[in-house]
């Protein structure tokens, strides 16, 4: 039996070497896909847009690739799924008040300055608040804690959100529209958690 193969894209804003190796170590073929050269993402099972930095920098990077014309084919008409960590997250969405650029605009929302008497960036261990039911969550204890290092918060409709975590005021954590999901925290950073969470994405089927 093949294992499944896992696309972790890579357009420079990032070190992903921890990633990729944490699905290698849960038993999947982690594959980075160069975003600078044409992509082939045929037997990609699942993919993993992940990042850190700024919403303009990742959206000039993304924007110079040329494969991002078959990237949105593969999700939306063949519908892979994808999972955008943190900055890849918040570029799901239409636009945010970090930068002047328009995000990929795959799910409805913005993102916005957190506002909250606690300090910014909001960082470190922190838990789910699981309040939507999904196969991401399998085998998953309630309030488990997660690693989390952002200034912004994804603002969109409730029916998007599967997970907030409580920074003061309440924050969407974790986001889903159909095939496209997103984690504002770090899991590759949160131990077996991470390990757990980012072993059932892989385990999704479209």
């Amino acid at each position: 039996m093949h294992m499944k193969k896992i696309g972790v894209l890579d357009f420079r804003i990032g070190n992903i070497s921890s990633l990729l190796n944490m699905i290698n170590k849960l038993g999947f073929d982690a594959v980075r896909i160069d975003m600078s050269s044409e992509i082939n993402l045929k037997n990609i099972y699942n993919l993993i847009l992940p990042g850190v930095g700024s919403f303009d920098n990742a959206m000039e990077k993304l924007s110079k690739c040329g494969s991002l014309k078959i990237l949105e084919k593969e999700i939306f008409e063949k519908k892979k799924i994808i999972l955008g960590i943190c900055i890849g997250m918040q570029i799901l969405f239409q636009k945010s008040e970090e930068g002047n650029s328009n995000g990929l605009g795959w799910i409805e929302g913005t993102v916005k300055k957190l506002d909250c008497k606690l300090p910014i960036p909001h960082m470190g261990w922190n838990e789910l608040k699981i309040i939507s039911k999904d196969k991401i969550f399998e085998n998953l204890k309630e309030n488990s804690r997660f690693y989390f290092c952002h200034s912004y918060e994804i603002k969109t409709h409730k029916d998007n959100v599967l997970a907030t975590t409580d920074y003061d005021n309440l924050i969407n954590s974790i986001v889903k529209k159909e095939n496209i999901y997103g984690f504002q925290f770090h899991p590759e950073k949160s131990h077996k958690n991470g390990f757990d969470l980012i072993r059932n994405f892989c385990n999704l089927n479209a």
